[in-house]
């Protein structure tokens, strides 16, 4: 976030938009996740292609970035989706709901009492990843880059449609929630090309679907 702030806030200002009270807030987001989202082991990476299907068992790897954190960083991946993730497609509401629902059951399972702040948390981890990725908004202004399974413009609209939505639930952090509206408001007019593709296993007749490569094929 902090290597991103100014260059989201400055994309934010070459599209015309005000971004002064986004800036304060963007400031409290750190406080918001030490506070409210429940410190334990993060992956850092949740994507699907560091999960493995074995024995009717999800087996996670690639610990490469993991480290003690805000737990709620890792959950947000389902919402987002997956911002750190070259494997990016759409994740359906009916998808994503009953994974959380069960993210959610296993912390609740171990002791861990989900209160209010849980939402307060999701909404900072959503608003942390699009400000972390502020170069890139700012680089794909003028030019869309190719990263695995799609471009980097359809990611941007889906993250920014993630977080305006989870912060209107707790009503925080509403400068930044304006400001990611807005953001998503000019950049849609700005690039109707973009679509935000379909997994093959998810997706719903006649969709879009994400490229995917040869190497990340199921094996025989």
């Amino acid at each position: 976030m902090a290597r991103g702030k100014d260059a989201f806030l400055g994309a934010a200002v070459s599209l015309g938009l005000a971004a002064v009270a986004a800036g304060t807030e963007i400031d409290q987001l750190c406080l918001l996740l030490n506070e409210t989202g429940y410190h334990g082991l993060v992956h850092g990476d949740a994507c699907p292609d560091n999960v493995r299907f074995l024995d009717g068992r999800c087996r996670i790897f690639d610990f490469e970035h993991s480290g003690w954190g805000a737990v709620v960083l890792d959950a947000s991946y389902l919402l987002a989706p997956f911002p750190s993730c070259w494997c990016f497609g759409r994740l359906p509401a009916s998808v994503a709901a009953p994974a959380m629902s069960a993210y959610r059951g296993r912390l609740e399972a171990a002791g861990i009492d989900l209160g209010p702040s849980w939402d307060v948390a999701m909404t900072a981890a959503l608003g942390a990843w699009i400000v972390a990725w502020g170069d890139a908004i700012a680089k794909v202004l003028e030019e869309d880059d190719e990263w695995g399974t799609t471009t980097m413009r359809p990611r941007l609209l889906a993250w920014l449609r993630s977080f305006t939505s989870a912060a209107g639930r707790p009503g925080v952090l509403p400068g930044l929630r304006a400001l990611a509206g807005g953001l998503h408001e000019r950049l849609s007019a700005r690039w109707p090309e973009a679509v935000i593709a379909d997994y093959p296993a998810l997706a719903r007749p006649g969709s879009a679907q994400v490229q995917v490569p040869d190497f990340w094929q199921p094996e025989v």
